[in-house]
C-alpha cells in the first residue's frame, strides 16, 4: 500500500521507499526527491515517480 500527501506537491510512501516531486519555489523546473532503503527498491521507486511525472506532462 502507498500513502500520498499532496500540499505543495505529491508526495508518495511505500514499503520501505517514499518521493517527493514538487515545483521549484525559484525555478521554473519540477523538482524529485527519492529515497529508499536500498539500490534495487530505489530504481522501484524511481520508475514509479518517472511514471507520475510523465503523465502529468501528458494531460
Amino acid at each position: 500500500g502507498e500513502n500520498r500527501i499532496t500540499i505543495d506537491g505529491v508526495k508518495v510512501f511505500g514499503n520501505n521507499w517514499a518521493f517527493l516531486i514538487r515545483p521549484s519555489g525559484t525555478e521554473p523546473i519540477i523538482r524529485c526527491f527519492i529515497e529508499a532503503k536500498d539500490d534495487a527498491i530505489l530504481e522501484k521507486a524511481f520508475k514509479k515517480a518517472k511514471g507520475i511525472i510523465e503523465k502529468a506532462l501528458a494531460s
